[in-house]
């Protein structure tokens, strides 16, 4: 039985890239962005605002990179920069409306056949499939060492939330 678990994982994993990959990819060309500058939203999104050379961290990028693509990106009105505290020189790097709800919509697209999926199984069969991946959830949580919850279905609102209340203290 254990080989068939790690046999369907990898399968589902798959099937998983494979797709959210794709609507991930098409969302981002429909919005005009590269998946550069989405890999920054969603650095942004995820963990806050940044500096450049956080930036340049995430992107394996060069600062004078990092700055054209931070430009362009400032000009489509996705991020904007300020001025970090105690250092006038250095400028931190933040999402706008625009940019977060740019990462929400990407995510609604991503989870859109996740719909898709439930309307073919059975009101049973969710239950079942919903508590296995709570399972998984939990263990991959445990095993990261994270003292993130894992809620349920509503885990991934609840963690858009609490990142939405943090960047208002920002």
């Amino acid at each position: 039985m254990p080989d068939d678990f790690y046999s369907e994982m990898l399968n589902w994993l798959a099937i998983f890239a494979k797709r959210s990959l794709e609507d991930f990819h098409t969302f981002t060309h429909d919005a005009g962005l590269t998946m550069p500058q989405m890999n920054v939203l969603m650095r942004l999104y995820y963990h806050g605002p940044s500096d450049m050379s956080g930036l340049m961290d995430t992107m394996l990028s060069t600062k004078a990179a990092v700055s054209q693509m931070v430009e362009r990106m400032v000009q489509q009105g996705m991020v904007k920069r300020g001025e970090v505290d105690g250092d006038r020189r250095a400028r931190l790097v933040s999402l706008t409306d625009k940019g977060r709800a740019t990462v929400e919509a990407s995510m609604t697209v991503r989870e859109g056949w996740l719909k898709e999926i439930g309307e073919k199984l059975t009101p049973a069969q969710k239950t079942e499939i919903g508590h296995a991946i709570h399972l998984l959830a939990e263990a991959v949580t445990r095993a990261e060492g994270k003292d993130m919850p894992v809620e349920g279905p509503a885990a991934p609102a609840a963690h858009r939330q609490s990142l939405a209340e943090r960047d208002k203290k920002t």
